[in-house]
């Protein structure tokens, strides 16, 4: 080792020593020789150790990963290293140890802020830094500029993978159930789904994932394999079990969700819309049997409702007179009615049903299975004076007319010329029903706003049990179908912090703006403008799909284009149709009002809960809102006399008095602009 002191290199490099010593000591209070209060000891350097591949370590918080090496025999006798540390271009450092080890996870979290998690090699420029220390005191040393060459740690996706199990006899070759993104980038888009049509025993459903690269060579090495409840693993790995599927009753499908890289799959559950089958006889209604056409429904016609699946059910109060079931008003040619063994169906030489006694009776029909049953129902319900509210109204009470011949039952006639919502109760509010069950469902007090489609209704509801039922009287209109708009997001230096960040979804509301749906395949986003540039992106973190200045007007996807500019500082209007590639951006003629804006919803009892303005605009403004189930949530100013809302999600135009918006469950970065009511609640 070289004898010189350390001491005496610092004084003659002119350096501040911090030292761990005496105050006295006789280098302090010499200035820095670098601006990062670092010195080059000349022939002291470090050096990169090939290609990391985080892939094939163990990842952890702990610093045992080699990043880098050092030549430690250029370092002067008696000088000890204490620490690392690697710096990036932007500022970011992580700790490392003297012999250049780093944390595995630290490491590949940064690269793939950078790039992505995408498993490939990746170049990352940094300075290495030692701190090191003699004599009880200690410098920092700049060893020099490294460019690291790092893999995140990210499991190999491949774009298409299949169902291998029960359902086609573990047919390691078999194509039938197909488990894909879209074909989009497995690292952007890394959820992946198939629909499994439920077996007819009924029965569960057990299988793993074959990727497409191993379909028919019968190897299973590489095959998403159990690895908990609702954890997976990949290469047949975790607890090596079958992944499986819990039979739930009714189910006609399963919808199967696999995220590629939090290696955690869901599993929803699909019904059929049961049918709807109506009581008529001596004891239902005005005792008639009218059944000429939907005119007596509420009068000699009673509907079931839906309690699940294909499930539907009555309660109410029966006499000895007979009854039946019919399926279409004005038709006999289905019904239910007693046998000889039974009840049977579409028998039109069956007798009427009776009750054994006068009293409150549970008529319920599987409309799937053809199981019928009526039992005794030990209630006595309460008596209530019903109505009907919802936005179509501005939610006040509207009355209904008892049905005839039935104290517990409802009737209305309603026309909705938009989706609206609607909610069941007396008047007060003190009693309501509501659920997310459309055109029939079960009421529950204080539930959820029930979705109505547009249309013309018989409305019919129970107040034994919060059933109802929405009978559409008209027919549907076949609307042109209309894709999902895409959300496209703003960026640039007149754009939130003006950075041009764009590393991940962590961005929005800082340094990226999303703009809302605002029409059929349209969004859009008003704001205030400066004359720096900026362009829209698709995909937080991704740069491929982007719109910005062409030579002939704006261009997509064009990696090359300019910045877009407005002429003059003011508010805008960005308008992009996803489905035509129209982009326009027109001066907004506006003076915008000032609000304080938060939220409230069925997730915080209704109470106001600030918002965060976004950075670098007084219209825009943030929240993180994590809900374990559907709710209802609106925009507002405290107070609610300014407030918004609208029946879609996640992006839409609130109003002013809107509806609730329907919120499913999440974790979700949620954007406001007071401005133009646009909303978006963009998940994490």
């Amino acid at each position: 080792m070289k004898k010189l002191s350390i001491y005496l290199m610092l004084a003659l490099a002119g350096v501040f020593m911090t030292a761990c010593g005496p105050e006295d000591n006789e280098f302090a209070g010499l200035k820095k020789a670098e601006a990062d209060g670092a010195v080059v000891i000349p022939g002291f350097t470090a050096s990169e150790l090939g290609v990391i591949n985080l892939n094939n370590v163990e990842v952890s918080e702990a610093l045992d990963v080699p990043a880098f090496t050092t030549s430690k025999e250029a370092l002067p006798e008696g000088v000890a290293l204490s620490k690392g540390e690697i710096k990036f271009e932007d500022g970011t450092s992580l700790p490392a140890t003297a012999d250049g080890k780093v944390s595995g996870t630290a490491l590949s979290d940064y690269v793939a802020s950078i790039y992505g998690l995408r498993p490939e090699v990746r170049s990352v420029a940094s300075t290495i830094y030692l701190y090191a220390v003699q004599n009880g005191a200690a410098v920092k040393i700049n060893a020099g500029d490294v460019t690291l060459q790092v893999v995140p740690k990210a499991p190999e996706i491949e774009s298409v993978y299949y169902f291998t199990g029960t359902l086609n006899n573990w047919d390691n070759g078999n194509t039938d159930y197909e488990l894909s993104n879209g074909g989009l980038d497995p690292y952007e888009n890394p959820v992946f789904t198939m629909r499994l049509p439920a077996p007819e025993d009924g029965g569960d459903i057990e299988f793993k994932v074959t990727p497409g690269s191993k379909i028919g060579t019968g190897d299973w090495n590489k095959c998403l394999a159990s690895d908990g409840e609702g954890k997976f693993a990949y290469n047949n790995g975790g607890d090596g079990g079958n992944l499986k599927i819990t039979a739930v009753e009714d189910a006609i499908y399963y919808k199967v969700s696999f995220d590629m890289l939090e290696q955690t799959y869901t599993v929803s559950a699909g019904f059929a819309n049961p049918e709807t089958w109506y009581l008529v006889g001596g004891c239902i209604g005005d005792g008639s049997w009218g059944n000429s056409s939907f005119d007596n429904v509420g009068t000699s016609l009673f509907p079931l409702s839906r309690i699940s699946g294909t499930t539907i059910s009555y309660t109410g109060y029966f006499t000895t007179d007979g009854f039946k079931l019919i399926k279409t008003p004005g038709s006999w040619s289905e019904q239910w009615g007693k046998g000889t063994n039974g009840y049977v169906k579409n028998d039109g030489g069956s007798g009427n049903i009776t009750v054994p006694a006068a009293g409150y009776y549970t008529v319920t029909l599987n409309t799937m299975t053809d199981e019928l049953t009526i039992v005794a129902a030990d209630i006595t319900p309460e008596s209530y004076e019903v109505g009907i509210a919802g936005s179509f109204n501005g939610w006040s009470f509207e009355a209904m007319t008892r049905c005839t011949g039935n104290d517990h039952l409802w009737k209305t006639e309603m026309t909705a010329t938009a989706s609206v919502e609607a909610k069941f109760l007396i008047d007060g509010w003190s009693v309501n029903w509501g659920a997310t069950d459309f055109p029939s469902g079960i009421g529950t007090q204080n539930g959820p706003n029930i979705p109505v489609a547009k249309g013309n209704y018989i409305v019919i509801f129970n107040d034994i049990t919060g059933a109802y039922n929405f009978i559409r009287t008209d027919a549907e209109e076949e609307e042109e179908p209309v894709s999902e708009p895409e959300v496209w997001y703003l960026v640039g230096s007149c754009i939130g912090d003006g950075s041009w960040g764009n590393n991940s979804v962590d961005n929005v509301g800082t340094s990226l703006f999303p703009l809302a749906i605002s029409g059929a395949n349209t969004i859009s986003y008003t704001g205030y403008f400066t004359t720096d540039g900026f362009k829209l992106i698709k995909t937080p973190g991704s740069w491929s799909d982007q719109w910005g200045q062409g030579s002939d007007g704006y261009v997509k996807n064009d990696g090359s284009s300019s910045n877009i500019t407005v002429p003059a500082a003011g508010y805008y209007t960005v308008t992009l149709n996803t489905a035509t590639d129209q982009l326009s951006v027109a001066p907004a003629d506006i003076t915008p009002e000032n609000y304080e804006v938060g939220m409230a919803g069925s997730f915080n009892d209704w109470s106001f809960q600030g918002m965060a303005r976004c950075t670098g605009s007084e219209h825009l403004w943030k929240a993180e809102m994590n809900v374990e189930n559907n709710v209802d949530a609106k925009f507002l100013i405290d107070g609610w006399s300014v407030n918004w809302g609208a029946t879609d999600f996640p992006s839409g135009i609130g109003t002013q008095n809107g509806p609730n918006i329907p919120v499913a469950k999440g974790n979700y970065i949620v954007i406001f602009n007071d401005i133009t009511g646009g909303y978006n609640f963009v998940k994490k």
